[in-house]
């Protein structure tokens, strides 16, 4: 009985300590969230209005003339940028991205498909299966702004141009609330797709030296950004999924917290009801 009671004291213990760290990952997250969001919210509207100046900038060239705006071959090579976490602990916000990821590649079977991944966790989720990886990009932090921005960009640009794929896709989680974070696809480059979506009313403006100089200028600004919000997207989703499955851990640990104290206590009462039989049998054997 000493043996059983000292157990589940253990495992109070251990529990109560996972708590902590849980609660603890919680708060992280969630000062984390506010901050990222804010930073997505506004890397969303710069985004949006650059689109807006590209288009207007592309009415006022009709035949404009710049290699990121077609593709080289009629789509026989897709490359797929998946971008994932470098940690753990947010629930299934990897899983339901790399779900999203290899349904994409079963309905492009009949195409060539290469890989870039960035995350540690999409990393070695997909070189674990057997996948061709040509990029990988993971941070012991996270952090993908500045320099390793410019790289991926950088690198996937080359990987376009040189026709090693013909169009590049981008898996992210697109972060709509705090408690819904949704897995998506979009088209990264060629631009035509993107951008070719222009309003019946175009704003005239007056554009110097001329368009196709300004839209020279504008599609790398363009595609920097898009990679920045994809990116600002998925660490704002990791941060909102982690907040969800660190609470609910929280909640299990305090759950599983209040049986075990109540069955700690039976336990105790079952000791001290035996002892006090034991005394009492003792006692009348003594007579």
């Amino acid at each position: 009985m000493s043996e059983s009671l000292k157990h589940i004291k253990n495992r109070i213990r251990s529990i109560e300590s996972i708590k902590k760290i849980t609660r603890a990952m919680e708060m992280v997250s969630l000062a984390k969230l506010r901050p990222s969001q804010n930073k997505l919210e506004s890397g969303r509207r710069y985004l949006e209005k650059i689109k807006q100046l590209l288009s207007s900038t592309l009415a006022n060239v009709p035949g404009a003339d710049n290699p990121f705006l077609i593709s080289s071959e009629s789509g026989r090579k897709i490359a797929l940028c998946v971008i994932s976490s470098d940690t753990g602990l947010c629930g299934t916000y990897n899983n339901n991205l790399f779900r999203k990821a290899e349904e994409f590649i079963k309905e492009n079977s009949g195409s060539k498909i290469s890989l870039a991944v960035i995350g540690r966790k999409g990393f070695n989720y997909f070189r674990r299966r057997g996948y061709e990886l040509s990029l990988a990009y993971h941070e012991p932090r996270g952090n993908y702004t500045g320099a390793m921005l410019e790289k991926i960009v950088s690198d996937l640009n080359h990987l376009f141009l040189s026709a090693g794929a013909s169009r590049i896709y981008l898996a992210y989680t697109r972060f709509e609330s705090s408690s819904r974070q949704k897995p998506v696809i979009d088209e990264f480059l060629p631009l035509s797709a993107a951008v070719a979506r222009r309003a019946s009313t175009t704003k005239e403006y007056l554009i110097e030296p001329d368009a196709q100089t300004v839209l020279n200028e504008l599609i790398p600004v363009y595609i920097a950004n898009k990679m920045r919000t994809a990116i600002l997207e998925a660490k704002t989703s990791e941060h909102a999924s982690r907040v969800i499955s660190m609470a609910k851990a929280t909640d299990n640990a305090k759950e599983l917290l209040e049986d075990l104290i109540l069955l700690r206590n039976k336990v105790r009462q079952s000791g001290i009801t035996k002892e006090i039989l034991e005394i009492i049998s003792s006692a009348e054997a003594l007579k």
